[in-house]
């Protein structure tokens, strides 16, 4: 209905996707031929990137007659080289499905740098996930960066089909942390009670066993089985008081391969050459803004991009004033570096004494003495404006005066008569309590000597006015 309405085509739905795949070729090329191209692209990898690792597994007979495409494993050697030598020695562990037309799981190993944020090491692309494909996974992995036993490496992830055997089969004594946060989304369909969620996460969170055990004691009074559900899980997996001090990070969370599969969210789409290729772009274009100095930092909703050898910051602060703002000094001390290198030379001491190095020479007595010229240089014509010299300047609006004369600013004016404060006078006849009529009965009452309560009322009932009264007043004098 769109293609009628819009481009006023009718055509059925089959010619509409076999236009859509003609030109789906044309922008990522054949999907089969990609995969005529993966022997080589590994090749080329490892040409190019020395010591990096391109594993390719394939299917032949008897199960295929030609060889089929089954798994790849791709570690660059910049990313091993820099996990062993800059990031912590804990690896997360997720996978993910891909949207291609041939389907697949992308098996991917996320670090944690010194910024605490996500360092891609490693993926691999399977064709499902089961204890074979992560055994595979994890043998390629530990062959390139070295044995746990050797490293010391620390693993955290979720649940996954078939990885909890397969570290059991291929690294026993192994670190292996579970994400507590899906621990408790399975905890949670079988306890509903709130308040364990906060008694979980308090158990989970404790550095030392004392606060470990009085946490689960107190689970253990809310509901028994739910103490009994999380004692049967070991707490090696979820507890920080059993985590090792060697990995020097108490992460409970997986979401740093969260964050990574967000990260690679538009490759999942593309077919298995192009899914490559994309990655490898986005790894070049990562260590190129790091290396140069560019951070991304967190102010509260707000994320803030500095960059150190531009002097710049997005905030805008550090361009205008020349001073680091706060972004930019959390980037140095990120960086090991000192917030005095970074400030614009206009505040230097030695910009600030320059200012005043020099001399003003007196020569005042020098031109009294000696006239260099006959010429006498006249004043400018004097004018005289009208009205009282003013000696001081008229003072704005919202200034406050100087000196102790009381002002009328911050007063509420209001009408004489009927109180309003639209307009400062008008015609009506003055309201009860009234300046006006305040007046009126204050002069009624110097001029009959009865106190200004009991003339305002008499007044009223005789029917003074503010007129009549101010005439009597004049009459009386004169008289």
């Amino acid at each position: 209905m769109l293609v009628k309405r819009e481009v006023k085509v009718y055509s059925n739905r089959q010619q509409l996707y076999r236009t859509k795949g003609r030109h789906w070729k044309k922008i990522q090329g054949n999907v089969i031929v990609q995969h005529h191209q993966l022997r080589d692209y590994c090749m080329k990898t490892v040409e190019m990137n020395r010591r990096s690792t391109a594993i390719l597994k394939l299917l032949g007979p008897p199960l295929y007659r030609n060889p089929t495409f089954q798994r790849l494993f791709v570690l660059y050697n910049a990313q091993n080289r820099g996990f062993i030598e800059g990031c912590r020695p804990i690896i997360g562990l997720d996978v993910c499905f891909l949207k291609g037309p041939f389907r697949g799981q992308l098996m991917a190993a996320v670090a944690r740098d010194g910024n605490t944020q996500m360092y891609p090491l490693v993926f691999a692309v399977v064709e499902s996930e089961c204890k074979d494909s992560w055994s595979w996974f994890l043998f390629i992995l530990t062959n390139a960066i070295g044995s746990v036993d050797e490293m010391g490496w620390s693993f955290i992830s979720d649940r996954q089909k078939g990885l909890v055997e397969a570290f059991e089969q291929l690294m026993p004594m192994a670190e292996h942390r579970l994400c507590v946060r899906h621990l408790y989304v399975n905890f949670k369909l079988r306890f509903k009670d709130k308040s364990l969620k906060q008694l979980m996460w308090a158990t989970a969170t404790s550095f030392s066993e004392n606060g470990f055990l009085q946490n689960l004691e107190e689970i253990k009074r809310v509901d028994l089985n739910a103490y009994n559900y999380l004692t049967k899980i070991s707490p090696e997996l979820w507890c920080k008081f059993k985590m090792s001090p060697r990995a020097k990070c108490d992460m409970l969370s997986n979401k740093l391969c969260e964050s990574y599969n967000n990260y690679i969210k538009e490759a999942r789409e593309q077919p298995i050459l192009t899914i490559l290729e994309t990655l490898r772009r986005q790894l070049i274009c990562k260590y190129d803004k790091k290396r140069r100095g560019v951070w991304e930092i967190s102010g509260g909703l707000t994320t803030f991009v500095v960059n150190l050898n531009r002097n710049t910051c997005t905030c805008r602060e550090w361009d205008i004033t020349g001073i680091p703002c706060t972004h930019v000094v959390c980037a140095i001390f990120t960086d090991d570096k000192s917030p005095e290198a970074f400030v614009h030379p206009y505040y230097y001491v030695q910009r600030y004494k320059s200012a005043y190095s020099h001399i003003v020479y007196s020569h005042v007595s020098s031109i009294v003495n000696s006239s260099q010229s006959n010429e006498i240089i006249m004043p400018p014509p004097f004018k005289i404006l009208p009205g009282r010299p003013k000696k001081s300047r008229k003072k704005e609006h919202d200034e406050i005066a100087n000196g102790t004369r009381v002002t009328r600013k911050g007063r509420n004016m209001s009408c004489t008569r009927c109180g309003d404060t639209s307009h400062r006078t008008c015609k009506r006849p003055p309201m009860e309590n009234s300046t006006l009529d305040r007046q009126a009965t204050d002069a009624a009452a110097k001029f009959s000597g009865i106190p200004s309560t009991q003339t305002s009322t008499q007044a009223s009932k005789v029917g003074f006015t503010f007129n009549t009264i101010t005439s009597n007043m004049t009459r009386r004098e004169k008289g």
